[in-house]
């Protein structure tokens, strides 16, 4: 798994810069995944790579049991600041959020449906990790219950090509300038984007930092294998966010469903 990523500066920027992304509509994705795959009623969820709760926290005022679990102290710190200033009722619970390394983490209970969003289980870019972090999946999955996943679409990504990007964001006083600079590996199956990132505030730069963020991507059969092998059954494949129609070689985020066997 990549090291050195999501650290203090970046955590803080990271809502800002995912001001944008839907998570409610994704949340409502996730809901019919589970309408349409689970055997039983979801009540439980394990969020793996929660980053700072933008899945974990609408699921839990959606009425479930969230646990959300990174491995950025940094990340999980703004989590739970964005929940504490929620209110809850009687039939809502805040979501529980641990540091841990997804590979390795064994909480040692199960639950109904684990859910690795925006892209986390393309950080795991070693077929070790790959399978590491596929199998802590199953061990926290009760049998029958749902894994849910969106990852880069190994098709889209050779045809469409990713470019380099700067982006600014401009708020309160200061701008937030991020530049993207893309690198393929299509013999491993990796994206590297060298993110540089500035704060300017009254024309003074207040924050410089650097990060490699490498990214796995995948393709149909080898998602299906890894999850046979991780003892989860291939059953949804399906364009994300749009979740509608099959992957094409311009989707580039696909959902993947994989069922806990008994076995």
């Amino acid at each position: 798994m990549n090291g050195g990523v999501f650290g203090p500066e970046y955590a803080r920027s990271y809502d800002v810069l995912y001001e944008e992304k839907d998570y409610e509509a994704e949340c409502d994705l996730i809901e019919e995944v589970f309408k349409r795959q689970a055997v039983r009623k979801v009540n439980s969820i394990l969020d793996l790579g929660c980053g700072t709760g933008g899945h974990a926290i609408p699921l839990a005022r959606r009425g479930y049991h969230v646990t959300g679990v990174d491995r950025s102290e940094s990340m999980l710190a703004i989590a739970r600041q964005k929940a504490e200033a929620q209110t809850w009722d009687e039939d809502t619970h805040a979501p529980e959020f641990v540091e841990g390394d997804l590979r390795s983490l064994d909480l040692g209970r199960q639950f109904d449906a684990v859910c690795m969003m925006f892209t986390v289980l393309g950080y795991q870019v070693t077929n070790v990790d790959l399978c590491s972090a596929l199998e802590s999946v199953r061990r926290h999955l009760n049998p029958g219950a749902l894994f849910v996943g969106d990852v880069w679409y190994g098709p889209a990504v050779l045809t469409l090509r990713p470019s380099d990007r700067v982006r600014v964001i401009s708020r309160e006083g200061s701008d937030l300038i991020r530049a993207s600079l893309v690198s393929i590996n299509t013999r491993r199956h990796l994206l590297t984007v060298h993110y540089q990132m500035w704060e300017v505030r009254d024309q003074n730069m207040v924050m410089h930092l650097e990060e490699d963020h490498t990214v796995r991507f995948f393709f149909p059969l080898e998602l299906e294998h890894h999850l046979d092998v991780a003892g989860l059954e291939p059953v949804g494949l399906y364009p994300f966010p749009e979740r509608a129609g099959e992957p094409s070689d311009n989707t580039w985020n696909v959902l993947v469903c994989g069922r806990a066997t008994s076995g």
